[in-house]
């Protein structure tokens, strides 16, 4: 049995709508701004941190060996700029940024190859399709299910397998399970690989065209039937 299938009962309730626990506040009306130069990255947490009003955990020994970051030129955002940056540099500096507690806006910043680092998946937010791919750039733990028109979902997850298989043994990996159902895949992963491979799937998600040799034989079925309906209602 596929580890991921009891994910799914978990999935049933309605997603939440929110990405971080930033957005169940109001969206600060100033601009989010980082200079040009060097940033520590405890700094750039605590900078993020004040302009989102949310706690956001760290611990101070997991970044003294961290190279601070260079900015050549200065950056000015929204919220959600101020979510994608932070989180982008976060993972450029070997961190994850997760969800404690949503409701209180309470955050933690964890170590990818920490001592840790299981508990990033295990914060995994549960979204719909549409938020993830409405926000591609953000890199935070998520899960979805993708429900898919015209493949069988067997076939989608042995065809990604060359794809997630790249990163497999990092905590941070994509992972594409079945579900049991043979139009649903389980997709878990940081969202910004995780809308990269939803759009993947989409792309290749479509009805196959049938061949002239098909096209023909089904055309002679058809016809054969209609020879053999008549025949039944002549010898009625």
């Amino acid at each position: 049995m596929n580890i991921y299938t009891p994910i799914l009962a978990f999935l049933i309730p309605a997603f939440a709508p929110s990405i971080c626990a930033q957005e169940t506040k109001a969206t600060p009306a100033k601009q989010f701004a980082l200079p040009a130069g060097e940033i520590k990255v405890m700094d750039l947490i605590d900078q993020c941190a004040a302009y989102l009003d949310v706690n956001i955990l760290t611990t101070a020994s997991d970044c003294v060996s961290v190279q601070p970051i260079r900015l050549h030129k200065a950056i000015t955002t929204d919220a959600s700029g101020c979510e994608e940056v932070l989180t982008s540099l976060l993972s450029r500096s070997g961190f994850a940024l997760t969800v404690v507690d949503e409701k209180h806006g309470l955050l933690e910043v964890l170590q990818v190859n920490g001592p840790r680092n299981q508990e990033i998946l295990m914060r995994s937010q549960q979204k719909s399709v549409e938020s993830i791919l409405a926000r591609p750039n953000l890199v935070v733990p998520v899960t979805t299910v993708l429900t898919l028109k015209h493949i069988h979902a067997g076939a989608a997850h042995n065809s990604m397998r060359v794809f997630f298989a790249r990163s497999s043994g990092s905590p941070t990996s994509l992972h594409v399970a079945t579900s049991g159902s043979t139009s649903t895949l389980i997709i878990d992963g940081m969202q910004n690989e995780v809308a990269r491979a939803i759009r993947m799937i989409q792309r290749s998600d479509v009805k196959a065209e049938l061949d002239e040799q098909t096209k023909s034989l089904r055309s002679r079925l058809s016809d054969f039937a209609k020879r053999i309906k008549s025949l039944e209602q002549k010898l009625k």
